[in-house]
């Protein structure tokens, strides 16, 4: 996932009928982030990530004409030009399935694709219910809206190389 540990309930406020959610000091995951940037052709990696609060405001009572909101405090994130120092990591696993990246990640031989348990088993959803569940959660999605506060992006670039220092002499 896109944490590095687990959520430690010291870390989460809920107040179920406010419709307020809170997660406290989180530290990021930054190879997945690295998995991304690579994928998308950007030759940065992330070399740390913290997040000090996301708090969701849900409004459950008028759900579908309010918005969503998600406010993220406290966000650090630092960055490096190039590739994650010899590779970009990986899931543990046996089988390599590559991308349109050029880069392979692992994938875990023992674990069932959606699709594969989905035919083992019969649903107890009908299609219908699924698609109506689906328009849903895109309306509510669609009227989400972030909020960054107290938040920075840094970009490290290696200082310059003396090699690259010239002299001009007449």
């Amino acid at each position: 996932g896109f944490l590095q540990q687990d959520i430690d309930l010291e870390q989460l406020e809920v107040q179920l009928y406010s419709g307020i959610v809170q997660l406290k000091a989180l530290e990021l995951n930054v190879a997945q982030f690295d998995l991304a940037t690579l994928g998308a052709g950007l030759l940065l990696h992330f070399t740390s990530g913290t997040v000090g609060c996301v708090k969701m405001d849900i409004p459950w009572r008028h759900l579908l004409r309010d918005h969503c909101k998600v406010y993220i405090s406290g966000l650090q994130l630092e960055l490096a030009k190039g590739i994650p120092g010899g590779g970009c990591g990986g899931v543990q696993g046996s089988r390599s399935v590559g991308n349109d990246t050029g880069f392979a990640f692992q994938e875990d031989p023992h674990e069932m694709s959606p699709v594969q348990s989905s035919m083992q088993r019969p649903s107890r959803y009908s299609d219908e219910g699924i698609e109506t569940l689906s328009r849903l959660v895109k309306h509510v999605l669609s009227r989400t809206e972030l909020c960054l506060h107290d938040s920075s992006v840094l970009l490290k670039a290696p200082p310059a190389a003396s090699s690259l220092q010239a002299k001009v002499a007449s």
